[in-house]
């Protein structure tokens, strides 16, 4: 809120208006989150099977060419439960892989191959599509939302009959760029359909970058 409008200063007298503007990218990076689950009678047994099964999914996602800076075991959980009363304990262990693919086109057959190496304990627990370098789209939307807001500040103007003057204030809303995806063509974004098939082929499609700034203009008489 302007802090003219909550009765702090002088009123605002000028022009207030919010540009617009979009960007569409391409996603060059497809990222999964995968799981090695295994219920087993002993702790030590599950933690060990699944330990054996996240070892041999990353090492099919290095031989398939993800380098290891793309990829990130992260969470290891160990819970116990009873099917029913009376029944033998079981214990569930859980760890996980985020796996980044620098290659879209690939990334349906890398994903195969690592969810075979991990066999049955296997699970895919989300995907999505990213892009390397948001930032410069980012910068690319900002530049038209500026220019939007002054085309609509210099209608406005003329409208009003008034000459526009130099910009007062700033403001992109949310504090950074305002990032909106939309729903990109992934045939294997649905973790169900990728741990049925997980050749599934995996298309780009586009992501839309959107940044909103509100500009505040003086008048220049």
């Amino acid at each position: 809120m302007n802090a003219d409008i909550a009765g702090y200063g002088p009123p605002f007298t000028g022009v207030a208006v919010v540009g617009r503007g979009v960007v569409q990218a391409v996603p060059d990076i497809a990222t999964f989150a995968l799981a090695a689950q295994v219920t087993a009678p002993s702790a030590g047994e599950a933690m060990s099977k699944a330990s054996a099964s996240m070892e041999s999914m990353v090492t099919a996602a290095a031989a398939a060419g993800v380098a290891s800076s793309d990829r990130q075991t992260h969470g290891m959980q160990l819970s116990s439960y009873r099917r029913r009363q009376g029944a033998p304990v079981q214990h569930q262990a859980v760890q996980r892989l985020r796996v980044w693919v620098r290659d879209v086109d690939s990334a349906g057959e890398i994903l195969e191959r690592i969810l075979t190496a991990g066999g049955d304990t296997a699970q895919v627990e989300g995907s999505g599509l990213t892009i390397s370098d948001e930032q410069a789209y980012a910068d690319r939307a900002r530049d038209l939302a500026m220019a939007d807001a002054r085309h609509r500040a210099e209608q406005l103007a003329r409208l009003a009959d008034r000459p526009l003057g130099a910009v007062l204030a700033v403001h992109e809303e949310s504090g950074r760029s305002s990032v909106a995806r939309r729903s990109a063509k992934f045939a294997a974004a649905d973790a169900v359909a990728l741990a049925a098939s997980a050749s599934a082929p995996v298309e780009a499609g586009e992501i839309e970058l959107t940044v909103l700034v509100a500009v505040e203009f003086g008048w220049a008489d």
